[in-house]
């Protein structure tokens, strides 16, 4: 009987009806392709005191787009690790370039490794000592103080700085740029390849 109500219709309603779920389904289909195959972008926050990570991850991410990657990398300048990091917390960003000791990322994984972390110490030529532990009643000033603390404490808990009256001061970079503190503090800072 639906056969009979079938061909009741007109020819014009059928072939309409035919055309009409064929477009959709070719449609439903060039549509599922372009959400599937369109690349996921990742906000990534990048800063550092050196300034080398932005252009490292600028560089990565001009190479994913020119091999037409699935993943495409939109770097925001953070302008400091620690805002980076901030970044990362708050949301704002999806990935970020931070060294292993920032603090306020305990959820966060490591991705990549982009480099190792070396500290200079760098000392007038008053200062007679030939270790780390032969420092006396000096004051090391420390570059990028807050970003750096965690490497501070580390100094102060192996060459126990305390019971050597050892004291770490804060200092702005541009302030190292005058010669009366170039002579009076002994530096610190991280130096990253």
């Amino acid at each position: 009987m639906s056969t009979l109500a079938i061909n009741l219709w007109p020819r014009w309603l059928r072939i309409l009806i035919v055309g009409a779920a064929t477009a959709a389904a070719i449609g439903s289909g060039w549509f599922g392709y372009r959400y599937f195959a369109k690349p996921v972008v990742l906000i990534v926050a990048a800063g550092s005191a050196d300034g080398e990570s932005l252009p490292l991850i600028s560089a990565i991410s001009a190479r994913l787009s020119a091999s037409n990657s699935h993943v495409l990398l939109k770097v925001s300048d953070a302008g400091s690790s620690a805002k980076a990091a901030e970044l990362l917390a708050a949301g704002n960003a999806d990935l970020a370039v931070v060294r292993g000791d920032t603090r306020g990322l305990a959820d966060a994984r490591s991705v990549l490794l982009l480099t190792h972390g070396v500290v200079l110490i760098v000392t007038p030529a008053a200062v007679s000592a030939d270790s780390l532990g032969d420092l006396h009643d000096t004051t090391i000033g420390v570059v990028g103080g807050a970003v750096n603390a965690p490497t501070v404490e580390a100094l102060k808990q192996v060459y126990q700085f305390d019971r050597a009256k050892v004291t770490f001061q804060n200092v702005p970079s541009t302030t190292l740029r005058r010669r009366s503190h170039q002579e009076k503090f002994t530096r610190c800072w991280p130096l990253f390849r």
